[in-house]
């Protein structure tokens, strides 16, 4: 098995990968510099995948995603007496806060909240985001009677600014918001030295949309198929040419380059490109909660790619309970090509949802986030002490946010999977 893989794996090329990203960069800059869930420019999206998909002979189908999603209004805030608004990102389904002046306490620890060394009561709290613990710097804040919260990232890109998620069952008990490092750090010298009041108009509305999964599929109607994915959709921030429009392009290399072979394979190879992603898998959810008993037996393997083509880069391979590493580790080794393996759960994905179901998923990432050791300094190059990807969801993720040898790598890497689960009688 895998001489298909490998045949695919030298079809395609980051070259080729490349190009699909330049059109996607196209789309976003006549869109408003985003492909968004809900937008015109994914809606453009869908329709240049479509167009080249059933260009080399597939047959294209689209599933409508019905998903609930906060839309903002205003997150405009501005220091008193001035003219400086520096940018905020207001969390989703943050209670309203309509031309609202408030205080400003600076919070240097976490722990101050709990303590009540410090008197919050009616003021908007500046404080360092706790990685994945947000939510309980927000509980804590609203708990000794702050009125907002104003988070900012520690980051080597201080000039970043990441939008914030609640994922509680019910609404936030404060209005929360995002604020650039750099920001920060000038508030933090300014309430320093005088007092600091900030007019917030902070608010939004809790929405539904409907988008659509793109799939293509090969003509072979076995017992087993395959399904290889990436999400179509960027965040409104930003273009989304390597999150995720680097994944997207390594599948749309796979889906031509096994055209002409789409009648000969063992499975069904089917793939997808998902909406709404950045609302938190909506697309992939759905897709998997419409499948019936029958037709998620049948699905053996998902593959997945997400963020393929970080600038400072690592070459990930996903693993964990219930993936399948076996191709990705074929491929590399045999190139010796150097690669490490993350825990699926900290990729936060497409194959999620898959993998809830029962279904063994796969798939590529490069990192986000994450700042690179020195050891992988060493082991990939790059630069030690920066993030993977410093563009990630901000307008500088375009097509200069990338790298292209990581791309080559690993667009070659998902074609030499496609073409191995697609002949893997083991699958069967």
């Amino acid at each position: 098995m895998g001489e298909l893989g490998s045949e695919l794996a030298e079809a395609v090329s980051g070259a080729g990968a490349l190009a699909h990203l330049h059109e996607l960069q196209r789309i976003a800059d006549a869109h408003d510099g985003n492909r968004a869930p809900g937008t015109t420019g994914f809606a453009a999206s869908v329709a240049y995948a479509t167009e080249v998909l059933a260009t080399v002979g597939y047959q294209v189908t689209t599933q409508d995603v019905p998903y609930p999603r906060f839309a903002v209004t205003a997150e405009r805030t501005r220091l008193t007496g001035s003219d400086w608004q520096p940018q905020t990102l207001l969390m989703d389904d943050s209670p309203p806060l309509r031309d609202t002046v408030a205080p400003l306490i600076v919070l240097t620890r976490f722990k101050q909240l709990a303590e009540g060394s410090l008197d919050v009561a009616g003021a908007v709290v500046l404080l360092a985001r706790i990685p994945g613990g947000y939510a309980k710097q927000v509980i804590a804040a609203s708990e000794a009677g702050a009125l907002a919260a104003l988070f900012y990232t520690e980051t080597p890109c201080p000039a970043n600014n990441y939008r914030l998620h609640w994922f509680g069952s019910e609404p936030p008990p404060i209005p929360a918001a995002s604020i650039a490092q750099d920001d920060a750090a000038r508030l933090a010298a300014l309430a320093a030295a005088v007092t600091v009041e900030l007019r917030l108009d902070w608010h939004g509305d809790r929405t539904s949309g409907v988008d659509q999964n793109v799939f293509a599929a090969t003509g072979a109607d076995g017992d087993a198929r395959i399904v290889v994915g990436a999400h179509l959709d960027s965040v409104p921030e930003a273009p989304g040419i390597n999150d995720n429009g680097s994944g997207v392009a390594a599948v749309l290399q796979a889906a031509v380059k096994l055209a002409t072979a789409r009648e000969s394979v063992s499975h069904q190879v089917t793939f997808a490109l998902w909406a709404a992603e950045e609302l938190v898998n909506a697309g992939s959810s759905y897709y998997v909660s419409q499948l019936t008993d029958a037709q998620r037996q049948a699905i053996r393997l998902y593959l997945n790619a997400e963020m393929i083509a970080s600038p400072n880069y690592v070459l990930y391979v996903m693993r964990g309970e219930g993936t399948v590493t076996t191709p990705f580790d074929v491929y590399f080794r045999a190139r010796d090509i150097a690669y490490e393996y993350i825990d699926e759960a900290k990729v936060g994905s497409d194959h999620d949802p898959f993998l809830a179901a029962g279904i063994s998923a796969g798939g590529l990432h490069c990192g986000s986030v994450g700042i690179k050791t020195p050891a992988e300094q060493e082991r990939y190059a790059g630069t030690a002490g920066q993030l993977f990807d410093p563009g990630y969801h901000q307008a500088s993720d375009t097509v200069r946010n990338i790298s292209p040898a990581a791309l080559d790598w690993t667009t070659r890497a998902l074609a030499y999977a496609v073409g191995w689960a697609a002949q893997e009688v083991r699958l069967a």
